[in-house]
Parts: structure tokens; sequence; C-alpha cells
């Protein structure tokens, strides 16, 4: 009973802080159309570790309604990484990342720190953007871990309806994510 009685002492905390235990890994197609009408595309994988705690989201919801870039880019340097989104040859830390319910699937929804001027594949760089200082992610899944989703490379954020963080304005446009697959 004695190990019993350790494990559940030690799972509590990890329970209660809302930590997934197993990274989860989506392999998607990212594609954005050229003004010439040309689908470039690239393939990208995000990782992710585990979502934020109640804490920590909250932490950073108050710099997000600060509307204060610097603060906000400085609670997410704060935070510590919890997962990547891997572009071939680079890996940009996730920093903010919440789940929530969807039919029999679920939204995640992910922040990194920096915006992607990088994307890979047949996708153009990016230039820099003054005022669009994050990425943002969004995937869409159902019960099998397949769906669609979206990066906004160049990113300005605020928090929306019902505590949620949207893209207020996008820098570049958004490229699609097209057939998203949780790998086992």
């Amino acid at each position: 009973m004695p190990n019993r009685s350790f494990r559940l002492a030690m799972a509590l905390p990890l329970l209660a802080a809302g930590v997934c235990l197993g990274a989860e890994n989506y392999g998607a197609r990212a594609e954005l159309l050229s003004p010439e009408g040309k689908r470039n595309t690239a393939s990208i994988t995000v990782s992710l570790d585990r979502v934020l705690t109640d804490d920590e989201r909250d932490t950073l919801f108050g710099a997000f309604l600060s509307g204060d870039v610097r603060f906000m880019k400085k609670a997410l340097a704060n935070q510590e990484s919890i997962g990547y989104v891997d572009r071939g040859k680079v890996k940009l830390a996730i920093k903010y990342a919440i789940s929530r319910p969807a039919g029999k699937g679920k939204v995640l929804t992910m922040v990194c720190n920096e915006p992607m001027l990088y994307v890979g594949g047949e996708i153009p760089d990016l230039e820099p953007k003054t005022g669009f200082d994050f990425a943002w992610v969004l995937l869409s899944v159902n019960a099998d871990g397949k769906g669609t989703g979206e990066i906004a490379p160049l990113a300005k954020l605020k928090i929306g309806d019902e505590r949620t963080l949207i893209v207020s304005d996008y820098g570049s446009g958004v490229i699609d994510l097209e057939d998203v697959t949780r790998e086992k």
C-alpha cells in the first residue's frame, strides 16, 4: 500500500496543474497561395509537451490584457517553452498553448514569442514587420487527431470574447494547414 500512496501523492500535483503526461505531435502540410496563384507548400510539425496551467494562463492573460507588446513579450519570454513548431531547419518555441473541446475533438491555440519568418518548403521567407511580434498557430482536430489549422506567422494578438486569445491583425495573411494528423 505505501507504493500506491506514494504514486498517488506524486501524480496529484501533476493532475491539478493540468500537465499533459505525454507529448502530442502533429504533422501538417502548410499551404500559401502566391499572388500569381501558385500553391506553395511546406511540411510542418507541431510538438506540444503540455498546455498551460490555469495560473500560467492567467499570468499571460494579464500581460495580453495590458496591450503593451514589450510586457507581453517579456511575460512570454519568462514562460518556459512547452513545445515547438518545426519547419525543417528551424524550431520555434511554443510559449502559450490551450486546448478547448470541440465536438468529439479539440481546438489547440498556440503562440510563439517571435514571428515565423521562415516557414520552409516552397513558401518564401517573410520580411519582419514592426508591431507583428508573434506567431499564432491553431489546430482543430477530431477524436482521431485529424483535422486542419492555420498559422498567422506575423501576428498582433489580443484577448477576445470568453477570455480567448485571438489575432487582431495578420501581418502577412494566413497560412493554411491541411492534412493535420496526430503522429503516434
